[in-house]
């Protein structure tokens, strides 16, 4: 349950996450597999009935529908920083608006803020005038 504290989730249009799986009946013909939300209220049925859905497809489609809130969290946050470089795209405010997140639409078409660059670091050395060096005097030799 790590994902009770994620705030990108908590104004979803969706049930409550996060979202889990229970099995009912398991190891009979008449097995079904359940999405449940963070409650424990039963959100969607899975029946394996269709002989040309293998086993794999199956378990693959019940953890796609139990980690959707997971998926629509990181499309958000995704969309996110598209909006901050000015690069957010409608397709992908449309998928997050279709699935119960956040109405981003008004972002759309705002550019993100400039940000100059910063100014190149100047190495004091170079800004030290160029004194001339006098000539060297000789010292006295004993003798």
């Amino acid at each position: 349950m790590d994902q009770e504290n994620n705030y990108l989730l908590r104004k979803l249009k969706t049930y409550p996450a996060p979202w889990h799986a229970k099995v009912h009946n398991p190891g009979s013909n008449h097995r079904t597999d359940v999405i449940c939300d963070f409650a424990g209220e039963e959100i969607l049925h899975f029946n394996q009935l269709n002989p040309k859905r293998t086993g794999e497809q199956y378990r693959n489609n019940i953890q796609l529908v139990a980690h959707a809130p997971a998926l629509l969290s990181a499309l958000i946050e995704y969309a996110m920083l598209e909006d901050a470089r000015g690069t957010l795209q409608p397709n992908l405010v449309e998928l997050i608006h279709a699935a119960g997140g956040p109405d981003l639409h008004s972002r759309l078409g705002q550019t993100a803020p400039k940000v100059s660059a910063p100014a190149p670091a100047v190495n004091p050395k170079d800004n030290v005038l160029k004194t001339t060096v006098k000539k060297q005097r000789r010292l006295p030799q004993n003798s």
